[in-house]
């Protein structure tokens, strides 16, 4: 996805991975099934040009990357746990990232913490408070009208006179 102007958005989208999951391997995009997980996928589709997922399994994965099923969840893991899966994924992101890239996610903070903290913004902290039905009302919506721009999140800085949009 390009902007009106033509150029491709300054940023990647990254969401989190699902409980709910298909009984066979498919690509990562395809594997994860549950409400929650589809209207990431929407709203990151319609916002970015280009987006991954963390998984607490396989950490950094490409949308297109086939892979299987697995119970697995990083809340059930413990410290030693995480820190290993925080390790696994940072290095994940330099490799898959090795140029200075900047990072658009709505993953819950625990997948978050991977992520640069001065190279991510999540556009929605607020609704993590909020519960699963706020979130999916806010990612419905937002799917079908962004309400923030690239300029919001202090991702990208115009000319005075010119649009990013």
């Amino acid at each position: 996805m390009t902007t009106r102007a033509g150029k491709r958005k300054p940023y990647v989208g990254i969401i989190s991975c699902g409980k709910a999951k298909l009984p066979h391997a498919a690509r990562a995009r395809d594997l994860y099934i549950g409400d929650l997980f589809l209207l990431q996928r929407n709203y990151i589709e319609t916002v970015t040009d280009d987006w991954y997922i963390l998984s607490a399994k396989y950490g950094l994965v490409a949308r297109d990357q086939v892979i299987d099923p697995y119970e697995q969840r990083v809340t059930s893991y413990n410290a030693k746990q995480y820190e290993v899966w925080l390790k696994h994924v940072r290095h994940q992101v330099r490799a898959t990232f090795p140029t200075y890239t900047r990072f658009l996610s709505t993953a819950p903070a625990p997948y978050r913490a991977a992520l640069p903290p001065d190279r991510t913004i999540c556009p929605w902290p607020e609704t993590f408070n909020m519960g699963l039905g706020r979130q999916r009302q806010w990612l419905i919506q937002q799917a079908k009208h962004p309400t923030w721009r690239a300029h919001d999140l202090g991702l990208v800085t115009t000319p005075q006179g010119g649009s990013d949009e």
